[in-house]
């Protein structure tokens, strides 16, 4: 794929910065990859204590990033990582998982 890439009418936009792709969208959450193992995720900071899942919990507070599906800090990597897996079959449309 060739960037620049604008999609969604111009809300989500994939461009190349130095050696990093860069998604953005509209509303400021962006992701840059190095393209071998780097991945920096940034929202702007309204969404201060509003996120949850892997990339912590956005309250300036490193002792409970490791906050699990299940609103339990753990110290386990493994245990915070699996935590947060996706079942591999889609969930029953009736099912509404609880929001951040």
């Amino acid at each position: 794929m060739k960037l620049p890439v604008v999609l969604a009418n111009g809300q989500i936009r994939a461009s190349q910065h130095g050696s990093d792709v860069v998604i953005e969208t509209d509303f400021g959450l962006r992701v840059a990859y190095d393209l071998v193992y780097y991945v920096r995720v940034t929202v702007p900071g309204n969404y201060y204590q509003l996120m949850c899942g892997l990339c912590g919990n956005f309250d300036h507070r490193s002792n409970n990033d490791f906050t699990t599906r299940d609103h339990m800090v753990v110290s386990s990597e493994l245990d915070f990582g699996n935590s947060w897996k996706e079942a591999p079959t889609c969930p029953d449309v009736s099912t509404n998982p609880e929001p951040c």
